[in-house]
């Protein structure tokens, strides 16, 4: 007689290992990024809704989207004076704050280095630093127009004053 063969046993094909991986991902991705969106949607919706085409008041998010397509798609014109685009005016703005931001840790470092190694200029200084950290950003920028005259120098001493107290207040208690 014929030897029978052994019995070949059938293994199921391989699946791909990266599959079911990256549907996990997939699904775990839109699970964070889609409720933020569909909220958004939403109040947008809901606010071109209820503004429509009345024109007094907030403006309607397409009448937002018409006025302001060229700053968001070309962000990268100048036509000179204030005529720029969107990036130049973020620049603008990053400029000034990189610079008020060094001008007020330059200053910050050094009154609180002094406050905090000296404790006759921490009992004269502490109380005046105390009650000029508690006056709102907002308050400042009218005071400042009002000395300064120039938006500019008036932006940048906004920035040092408000960024001031919080390195002076921790250099000194570092010291």
């Amino acid at each position: 007689p014929i030897p029978s063969a052994a019995p070949v046993l059938a293994l199921p094909p391989r699946k791909a290992a990266g599959g079911g991986r990256l549907k996990r991902r997939l699904i775990a991705v839109l699970s964070v990024v889609l409720p933020p969106l569909v909220t958004l949607a939403a109040i947008l919706v809901l606010w071109q809704i209820l503004v429509g085409t009345r024109t007094d008041g907030v403006p309607a998010p397409a009448t937002i989207w018409l006025e302001s397509r060229e700053l968001i798609l070309d962000p990268f014109f100048d036509r000179g004076g204030v005529d720029k685009g969107l990036f130049w005016h973020i620049l603008t703005s990053v400029k000034r704050v990189a610079v008020g931001f060094s001008i007020a840790a330059l200053l910050g470092v050094t009154l609180g280095v002094i406050v905090g190694s000296n404790r006759w200029a921490h009992r004269a200084l502490d109380p005046v630093f105390q009650v000029l950290r508690t006056v709102p950003p907002l308050a400042w920028l009218p005071i400042s127009l009002a000395a300064l005259h120039q938006a500019n120098p008036s932006a940048l001493f906004v920035i040092v004053v408000t960024a001031i107290w919080p390195i002076v207040i921790n250099t000194a208690v570092g010291v």
